[in-house]
C-alpha cells in the first residue's frame, strides 16, 4: 500500500512539475520623459533594441543580473537617470516632468516552438505505411 502511495506521489510530481517550476520572469519598464522633448517612440524603440541585445542567449533566471550590470546601455542621454528595482527598469529623462509610459518586454523574447513527439503516433504511422 505504501509503495503504491509513494508511486502515485512521484507520478503526480513528475506530471505537474512543469507548472511548479514555470518561469515567472517578467521584466517591465517605466519611462518618464522630459517635458521639453518629444521623443517617446525613439526612446521606447531604443530600450527594446538594447533589451534584445543584452538578453539574447541569456537564461531567464540571469536576465535581471545582466540588465542590472548594463543599465547605462539603456540611456540615450548622459543626464538620464536609470535604475532597476523589482524587475522594473525605471528611466527618468532629464527633468522627468513629461509623459509617462510603461509596459513589459515579454513579447520581445522569442521562445522556441515546442514540437510534441509521440512514439505511439510514430508506431501507428509505421504500421499504416
Amino acid at each position: 500500500m505504501k509503495k503504491s502511495f509513494y508511486g502515485l506521489i512521484i507520478i503526480w510530481l513528475c506530471l505537474f512539475n512543469v507548472t511548479a517550476f514555470s518561469n515567472t520572469n517578467n521584466i517591465a519598464y517605466e519611462i518618464t520623459f522630459d517635458s521639453n522633448k518629444d521623443n517617446e517612440i525613439i526612446y521606447r524603440d531604443h530600450i527594446f533594441e538594447v533589451y534584445e541585445r543584452v538578453t539574447y542567449g541569456i537564461d531567464d533566471d540571469k536576465v535581471g543580473t545582466v540588465i542590472n550590470k548594463n543599465l547605462d546601455m539603456f540611456k540615450l542621454d548622459s543626464e538620464d537617470q536609470i535604475s532597476y528595482i523589482n524587475s522594473t527598469i525605471i528611466i527618468i529623462e532629464n527633468n522627468g516632468l513629461g509623459s509617462n509610459i510603461s509596459g513589459n518586454f515579454n513579447y520581445v523574447k522569442c521562445k522556441s516552438e515546442v514540437v510534441v513527439k509521440s512514439w505511439v503516433k510514430e508506431k501507428f504511422d509505421e504500421i499504416i505505411d
